[in-house]
């Protein structure tokens, strides 16, 4: 089922992740039609109930793509122009 909603919307999943700890934490790196990637956190959301670990250990995902640190890096640095 959560499967055949993706291929309707057009969202393929590139990879799922499961952070351990508590509360436990699934993330997904999706890609849509136009080949814009995304981080999506499926459970919990992210609150104060989602331990430190966890949450080092999805920036340590995030990390790990480079065109997405590319991005995130250009952004910080035009807003630092501003």
């Amino acid at each position: 089922m959560e499967a055949q909603a993706e291929i309707q919307q057009g969202v393929k999943v590139l990879e799922r992740y499961m952070l351990l700890g508590r509360p436990l934490v699934e993330a997904m790196i999706v890609e849509d039609p136009d080949g814009r990637r995304y981080y999506n956190v499926i459970e919990p959301k992210l609150d104060t109930r989602v331990r430190q670990d966890s949450l080092t250990e999805l920036l340590s995902l995030v990390s790990k793509d480079a065109l997405l640190l590319e991005k995130v890096n250009a952004a910080a640095t035009v807003e630092k122009r501003l």
